[in-house]
């Protein structure tokens, strides 16, 4: 009896130490991360030199998809971009209104001409070239164009779908009798959940199926901004695990749980779109939607963006331009390649890519004069 207790004391005891051995190793191991992540952050954001390369923002974040406010907080703070130097109360950044008005500055420039009003993003902008390359430059200056119509172009770079929703619901009352060009950028559908993006921005959640737009009115001193808004990153190493390109592609999009970050952000790019898409057809606005791809969307191929675009625009009657097959069609028939329809290195359209879009622009305009 005796050796039976002391056997089960023995064993007892063996036991109480594995517990003790496997707390103390899981004890270790934190105690070590923490300190590993200490050090790590210091040289992060020291003047050491060889950590330069861990300074991009990319590393921490889900950049390609434009889905993560830390990627830009954290890229001022590495200082990569400046902030925009002026802020618009809503916006967040505005291009091209006139001054307390989102009349756009040339408006009087119209006349009696049908205003023709182009909304988007940096597309829309044709970010890197110069106005004469651009929409309102190779339509206002062609004859049969500008004889009975005027482009006024609203694009400001970065803008994703709230912003130029928020812009088209502010100005389209303003005009009389206006054709409007609604020009998106597949990725813009990404921006919709962004709180900053090189400034403070606007954003939109989903309330009881309605929009409901936060985080305004915009701080006008964007120094003060980025000072009080910090990366919400708990550890810099874990991130670097996740977002340095170190695991699958499988096993990342479950640990951010890119499912759920997608499909919030096609509910609510769907409502703004019907927003829009019922505002146009209850004051029977003559519209056609450009949908623009930038150069590696389109080296990779279609993805759920381009799903969810395509259907809506179809399931809803509604005439769009789908720029990448404007491309894909010209080379076929110009014996073309794609870098010959891009900036090099930004992944902009460049002029030759404008002038196809601007054709087929101009084409629907004058077509609903026609009707």
């Amino acid at each position: 009896m005796h050796l039976l207790l002391a056997a089960k004391a023995n064993f007892m005891s063996k036991k109480k130490k594995k517990f003790f051995i496997l707390i103390a190793f899981f004890l270790f191991g934190f105690l070590s991360f923490v300190f590993c992540e200490i050090a790590f952050r210091i040289l992060l954001f020291g003047n050491v030199s060889f950590m330069e390369k861990f300074r991009d923002p990319k590393l921490y974040g889900d950049w390609s998809s434009d889905a993560d406010d830390d990627c830009w907080l954290l890229g001022n703070r590495f200082k990569k971009f400046p902030p925009p130097q002026k802020t618009h109360p809503l916006l967040g950044w505005s291009r091209n209104l006139a001054k307390d008005s989102y009349l756009h500055r040339l408006a009087a420039e119209a006349g009696t001409r049908q205003p023709v009003l182009l909304y988007g993003d940096s597309f829309a902008k044709c970010e890197g070239l110069p106005e004469e390359e651009c929409f309102e430059g190779l339509l206002n200056q062609d004859a049969e164009f500008s004889r009975d119509h005027f482009l006024l172009n609203y694009g400001a770079g970065g803008y994703g779908m709230g912003q130029i929703y928020l812009l088209f619901k502010n100005s389209i009352d303003l005009y009389k009798n206006p054709f409007v060009v609604m020009s998106l950028m597949t990725l813009d559908l990404d921006r919709v959940v962004l709180s900053v993006r090189g400034g403070q921005k606007p954003y939109f959640e989903l309330v009881d199926g309605q929009l409901e737009v936060r985080g305004v009115p915009i701080d006008p001193d964007p120094e003060h901004y980025f000072q009080t808004h910090k990366p919400r990153i708990y550890s810099y190493l874990w991130r670097l695990l996740v977002y340095g390109n170190v695991l699958p592609q499988k096993w990342r999009d479950s640990l951010i749980n890119e499912k759920e970050k997608r499909d919030k952000k096609i509910a609510i790019n769907k409502k703004i779109l019907e927003e829009i898409h019922n505002k146009l057809e209850e004051k029977k606005i003559p519209y056609i939607f450009v949908i623009f791809h930038a150069y590696w969307t389109i080296k990779q191929g279609d993805n759920w963006r381009d799903e969810f675009l395509r259907d809506f625009l179809e399931e809803n009657n509604i005439p769009y331009i789908w720029a990448k097959d404007i491309i894909s069609n010209d080379i076929k028939t110009n014996n073309q390649k794609l870098d010959d329809y891009f900036l090099q290195g930004g992944g902009h359209p460049n002029s030759y890519q404008f002038q196809l879009v601007a054709k087929e622009i101009k084409k629907y305009v004058l077509q609903q004069n026609a009707l």
